[in-house]
């Protein structure tokens, strides 16, 4: 239910603060400006640690914005390994090298090769196709590089869409118009399956 969420979120941010209407006989939400009630320095109807409330709300301090959440440096660096994973349904690879590819493919040559999900997944809910052994190519690096070459792009098997999207606007920022023509009609393509 909705209990474990509103328990996680929690961990997010403070009690409320309201006195729910104990103090004074009416609620500290009710007041759209801060007032001094007596001498002893009440606000909202709070006293003591209350006090450095504003309209029923705790004034945060402001964020410090000069560091940068620092991302671990062992994710960062981390390389996945090669991954094997056999059922009853069939086997998938992960492997993260090329000669690892060409060995997997040498023992299971009706293989098919995967990067995402697009086109397996119409054959197998549509055409009802059968892959006992898929093989992800996600995880070799080369494979999904973008590069420009002094005569164009060479683009990964594995690059992923968005990627190349990305590259593509970068190079045309940079490159004369006529020279884009090629790029743009890739990205034209790109967009209809995006």
């Amino acid at each position: 239910g909705y209990r474990p969420i509103l328990d996680a979120f929690k961990t997010f941010a403070g009690d409320d603060p309201c006195c729910g209407g104990r103090k004074n006989g009416r609620c500290c939400r009710e007041s759209t400006e801060s007032t001094q009630a007596d001498d002893a320095g009440q606000q909202n109807g709070q006293q003591g640690e209350d006090a450095g409330l504003q309209n029923g709300f705790q004034t945060a301090e402001e964020p410090n914005t000069d560091s940068e959440h620092v991302f671990p440096r062992e994710l960062v660096e981390r390389k996945p390994p090669s991954l094997r994973i056999d059922s009853k349904g069939g086997k998938w690879f992960r492997p993260v090298t090329t000669i690892e590819l060409k060995r997997i493919l040498k023992e299971f040559p009706l293989a098919k090769i995967i990067c995402g999900n697009t086109e397996i997944g119409v054959e197998r809910k549509y055409k009802n196709l059968q892959c006992p052994v898929l093989i992800s190519l996600q995880g070799i690096a080369e494979l999904s590089d973008i590069r420009s070459t002094p005569t164009g792009f060479e683009i990964g098997a594995a690059a992923t869409m968005t990627d190349i999207l990305r590259e593509i606007g970068v190079a045309e920022s940079c490159l004369e118009g006529s020279k884009c023509e090629t790029l743009r009609a890739i990205a034209d393509q790109l967009k209809w399956f995006g």
